[in-house]
């Protein structure tokens, strides 16, 4: 007996090594060495618009690749696992990032500001194998099941605001601090294989695709100290984290992840 079932690409189109502790470790740890340089503060940009420029590195949670990823997608497919002999994620989890923003300047201790950032991508894979119960088998009986979960990738785009506090501590030296909105688009697709045998010589094959676009909004905090090179230009260092970023993968399937990005950027001021 053989069962063979193909599946065509499904589209949904609608409308965009660093853990948390190291990041943030890296921001406490500089602002501790600011706060040790003597002097008096800066009292330059104070008021007025600037526009800037930020490259990072971004750093993706593991949900991307969890196992209720992988049990949705088990799931999807009818799968009822009874026992595992294996089970394994694989992907990254970082990848390049930049930032454009500008902002409103009232005075030496607050400002408003906007921003476009491209978070970059991460691709990987899910794998499962074992036995189980298959939904649309007509074998009722325990099945070696072989499941893949290929070429999954993940990207990101955001557009959002934020108010910004800031706070001189020594000459040319403030620190900073953020809150804010972003609304995001993430694009996702990849790709699932099942291969079945049983004990009787039953075969259940079947694969698809997914592609799907996803957009929605949610919340953003960020730190960092920034140094006045010139009566223009600033260097800004930060760490920022971009929160519940939603993606759908499998037939229709949601989950979410959070992107933290370390970033180095310039700004020049009007």
């Amino acid at each position: 007996m053989k069962v063979i079932k193909r599946e065509h690409p499904m589209t949904q189109n609608t409308l965009p090594g660093i853990s948390y502790q190291a990041l943030l470790l890296c921001a406490v740890s500089l602002s501790a060495m600011v706060l040790s340089v003597p002097g008096q503060a800066a009292q330059s940009h104070d008021e007025g618009f600037y526009l800037g420029l930020g490259l990072g590195y971004a750093s993706y949670s593991d949900d991307i690749y969890s196992s209720e990823v992988l049990n949705n997608l088990l799931a999807q497919e009818g799968i009822q696992p009874e026992s595992v002999a294996s089970s394994s994620a694989d992907g990254d989890d970082s990848s390049f990032s930049y930032k454009l923003f500008g902002g409103y300047r009232f005075n030496g201790f607050f400002a408003v500001e906007a921003f476009y950032a491209d978070l970059g991508d991460v691709s990987g894979r899910l794998s499962w194998s074992g036995q189980g119960t298959l939904v649309d088998a007509t074998v009722p009986q325990l099945w070696d099941v072989d499941f893949q979960a290929e070429d999954m990738k993940v990207e990101v785009q955001a557009l959002g605001f934020s108010a910004v506090g800031t706070y001189p501590v020594a000459d040319n030296f403030r620190l900073y601090a953020k809150l804010g909105a972003f609304w995001y688009n993430t694009d996702s697709r990849g790709g699932w294989v099942v291969d079945a045998t049983s004990g009787i010589g039953g075969i259940y094959m079947t694969e698809g695709s997914w592609e799907h676009s996803n957009d929605d909004h949610s919340w953003l905090g960020a730190i960092g100290v920034t140094y006045t090179l010139s009566e223009a230009i600033d260097i800004n260092l930060e760490w920022e984290t971009f929160q519940d970023i939603d993606f759908q993968y499998g037939k229709n399937e949601t989950s979410d992840f959070d992107v933290s990005v370390f970033n180095a950027s310039f700004s020049y001021n009007f």
